[in-house]
């Protein structure tokens, strides 16, 4: 991405792991209590990580940052993203069925979890974290 792209309303999909957009705007948005080191996730330095067993994710973490563009605060961000894809699916889950509510802030970072059932359906994200920015 070039660096006037940075500039934009921008969205996001995944996380610094995979996502060097993601990694440059993550390191750029001040107070936020997240931290991303491959696939575990730290919140105020208590680590998250999804649970996998006989290469099977059970149950996984994802998050959500809204905040105003770091390069350019008349825009706005939006990171979706996971300690795995499910993690990811649960936050983007989150942001479509809650995200917009009333009472959620509009510069917020979220951490949820969910359980992954047979077939990789994601359930219902339960929120374990949540701060206005």
């Amino acid at each position: 991405m070039r660096g006037d792209e940075f500039e934009n309303d921008l969205v996001v999909l995944g996380g610094p792991k995979n996502n060097h957009v993601a990694e440059h705007i993550l390191a750029h948005i001040p107070g936020i209590p997240l931290r991303v080191d491959q696939n575990l996730l730290f919140w105020e330095g208590e680590q998250y990580t999804g649970v996998v067993r006989d290469k099977k994710v059970l149950r996984d973490y994802g998050y959500v940052v809204r905040a105003p563009n770091p390069f350019a605060s008349e825009r706005r961000v939006v990171v979706i993203a996971g300690a795995h894809t499910y993690g990811t699916i649960a936050a983007a889950r989150w942001m479509v069925e809650s995200g917009g509510a009333r009472e959620i802030p509009a510069d917020v970072a979220v951490l949820v979890e969910a359980m992954v059932l047979d077939g990789g359906h994601v359930t219902r994200p339960k929120v374990i974290h949540r701060v206005a920015l």
